[in-house]
């Protein structure tokens, strides 16, 4: 599968948008489309008797799967670069918009709670900017009991959910 992610698509022209402020280029207006997300929390009990052993995520990893933006479906291939404990240092979040032919990555960090099985990611850098009209994301989701699949909310507005397996 070749990388992929989840980034904003800007379209101009569209009736009903917001501005997101603070991307490349400036404030952008996005197309005011709305998702449902995924719960958060994962669902399910906060417990599993035989999870994996080694810690949930680490340098190395690759977790494929796709998320939705205004765009439409798009691969993702987040890869965890660096931790510290339960801290992610550095990760990836390499897109493929296939339908538009579009690719990019930028860089993410953030904190698992392992309680809860949680993890939030903020995003960082572009590495491969794709251009106008795209912006970096954030996302907000749990890990399953078995601690292989990642899957909740894109946050940044009008997108929705996704959900990646750990490879």
């Amino acid at each position: 599968m070749a990388s992929v992610g989840v980034v904003g698509w800007l379209a101009a022209g569209c009736s009903g948008t917001v501005v997101v402020e603070g991307q490349p280029g400036g404030g952008r207006p996005v197309p005011s489309t709305t998702s449902g997300g995924v719960d958060p929390t994962g669902g399910g009990s906060s417990t599993d008797p035989h999870p994996p052993a080694g810690p949930a995520f680490a340098a190395g990893q690759h977790w494929i799967g796709s998320y939705t933006c205004p765009q439409g479906l798009t691969e993702l291939d987040l890869q965890i670069v660096a931790t510290s404990g339960d801290h992610i240092d550095d990760a990836i979040f390499a897109f493929d918009w296939v339908a538009g032919g579009m690719t990019g990555s930028f860089h993410m960090s953030g904190q698992y709670q392992s309680a809860t099985r949680s993890l939030a990611l903020e995003d960082g850098a572009w590495i491969d900017y794709p251009g106008y009209g795209w912006w970096s994301v954030s996302m907000n989701g749990a890990l399953d009991p078995s601690l292989t699949t990642y899957s909740g909310a894109i946050t940044t507005p009008n997108c929705g959910s996704f959900s990646v397996t750990r490879q």
